[in-house]
């Protein structure tokens, strides 16, 4: 009989655990904050027994609640800007976390689409490969012996900072000839280092230091939307990477520039397409300024108003929990310097409660795209993309093995990370 209760007893408090294993991952997923647009009405869906309560001070109105089924839905209605907070509670009495709620005005924004030349020169440059130098005596490493390895960047020679490929034949040849080593600062995984190297005498009369380094970034992609009035913008919606090492470029200085699509070389099943695009460097051909490589993209001021804009008027910005499954257009450029509108499908919308990459997949379904392109290529990342008159994301990868189908951004992160959603920028949009 004992062992009976015994193991009834255990069940129980098994079931009890159990039962509480969604409302633990729910608890550790609620969003620190949640923006929500004035006018706005969002249900707030929390698996029981737990449920949102406003502060009583908030600035929203309209405030619901109601059970569905194992759902507590709290319907808020904002109705003026400001700040408030829901607070997430146990059997509706104990309190386990605390939302910043923040109501903003609706936010409007002018989608891109063109393409651009991005020119990057960051602080240092990236050592790619150890290569050996053949010398009168035979084969020297001295990069190698230096203790140098690939994946390092060169921040200084002789204290004299390198922002250049050029800079440092320069340097390693006056430190040659004046028959001393050469003192490089360098930056591995994050730490500074000092390295001393003695340049070795190739056959051909130069001093070499027996390694490979990567020119500043350059290449094509989109703009996906700018501000009319600060003129903020932003682009790319991925970080920058080095090709040949992964690591992410430092920017010293940057800026875009207005780009030309010459062709583009159709994706493939198991080889991505690519956008084959031309662009002059010229300074005072140049749209806008890089200040920011991050993770969603890069981001900067426009010096100008871009050109060639499929829409002459502004979209509202959509909020993460906005964006829903289903038809959508995305805005790019094929050929030349022409914006051109194309159907595509958001399959997949996860549902992000806070700043992520590929919140959307995407799936090409207009014939005119799959026919010249074969569907989303290299270059197009950051076109933007629209559903339902709102600006809800961009393009940033492609599936390797389906390039009809590609990975894409929210919207609401690239904005915020631009520094739209910041008071100042707000008030005007207010």
């Amino acid at each position: 009989m004992r062992g009976q209760l015994r193991a009834k007893s255990r069940l129980f408090f098994l079931l009890v655990i159990i039962s509480f294993i969604p409302m633990t991952y729910q608890i550790i997923t609620l969003p620190k904050q949640l923006r929500l647009v004035v006018g706005e009405e969002q249900e707030i869906c929390i698996r029981q027994p737990l449920a949102a309560f406003l502060a009583a001070e908030d600035p929203i109105t309209g405030n619901h609640q109601r059970s569905d089924g194992w759902q507590q839905v709290t319907q808020v209605r904002p109705t003026r800007v400001g700040k408030s907070r829901l607070q997430v509670r146990l059997f509706g009495l104990i309190p386990i976390r605390e939302i910043n709620v923040e109501v903003i005005p609706q936010l409007r924004v002018s989608v891109g689409g063109q393409a651009v030349g991005i020119l990057i020169s960051s602080h240092g440059v990236l050592i790619t490969r150890i290569l050996p130098v053949d010398t009168e005596e035979g084969r020297k490493y001295p990069a190698k012996e230096a203790g140098l390895e690939p994946g390092d960047v060169i921040l200084s020679i002789d204290s004299q900072p390198i922002y250049q490929v050029e800079q440092v034949g320069k340097m390693v040849e006056a430190a040659g000839k004046s028959g001393r080593k050469a003192r490089l600062e360098i930056e591995r995984e994050g730490k500074k280092q000092i390295k001393y190297l003695e340049p070795a005498v190739s056959k051909a009369g130069q001093h070499l230091m027996g390694l490979e380094i990567e020119d500043p970034a350059a290449g094509v992609g989109t703009l996906t939307f700018y501000d009319p009035v600060s003129r903020r913008y932003g682009a790319l919606g991925h970080v920058i990477t080095s090709t040949s090492t992964g690591s992410v470029f430092q920017i010293r200085t940057g800026r875009i520039v207005p780009a030309s699509i010459a062709t583009v070389e159709a994706g493939k099943r198991g080889k991505p397409g690519e956008k084959i695009g031309t662009f002059t460097a010229s300074s005072n051909l140049s749209l806008g300024t890089i200040e920011n490589n991050s993770q969603f993209g890069i981001y900067g001021k426009l010096f100008r108003l871009p050109d060639h804009s499929f829409y002459q008027k502004t979209f509202p910005v959509a909020m993460a929990h906005q964006v829903e499954e289903g038809p959508a257009e995305l805005l790019t450029v094929l050929d030349g310097e022409k914006v051109e509108k194309f159907q595509v499908q958001l399959v997949k919308v996860e549902r992000q409660n806070r700043p992520a990459v590929k919140g959307l997949v995407i799936k090409v379904t207009d014939p005119d795209l799959l026919k010249r392109a074969g569907g989303i290529v290299q270059g197009m990342s950051g076109s933007p993309i629209i559903q339902d008159g709102k600006f809800v994301g961009a393009v940033t990868h492609v599936f390797v093995n389906d390039p009809t189908r590609g990975y894409g951004i929210l919207a609401e992160w690239m904005v915020q990370e631009a520094g739209l959603f910041s008071r100042e920028e707000l008030s005007k949009a207010s």
